[in-house]
């Protein structure tokens, strides 16, 4: 590998990883919404949350992450256009 496509690889990567975060923060407003809406309107439906049905959670928490930072890995790789706009962006 040469230093190029390990430094345009690392970049992919990074920008993956930034998505999967992107896809955690709205998806944990969305079991905060629906926790809060079912302790105010229907609390019997709070044991959902409760022991091991939070992990649950959690794991589609990150599991909603994962397919998005893979989804932006596989499909949007980088190109040589964006390479360019980045470049100049840089100002390099």
């Amino acid at each position: 590998m040469t230093p190029v496509s390990l430094f345009n690889e690392s970049r992919t990567i990074t920008v993956s990883t930034y998505c999967g975060c992107i896809a955690v923060s709205f998806t944990l407003f969305a079991v905060h919404f629906i926790y809060r809406y079912w302790a105010v309107c229907q609390p019997k439906k709070l044991k959902f949350f409760k022991g091991s049905n939070f992990g649950l959670w959690l794991l589609g928490v990150f599991c909603v992450a994962v397919s998005w930072g893979a989804f932006s890995f596989f499909c949007f790789p980088g190109s040589l256009r964006a390479q360019k706009s980045f470049q100049l962006v840089q100002g390099a």
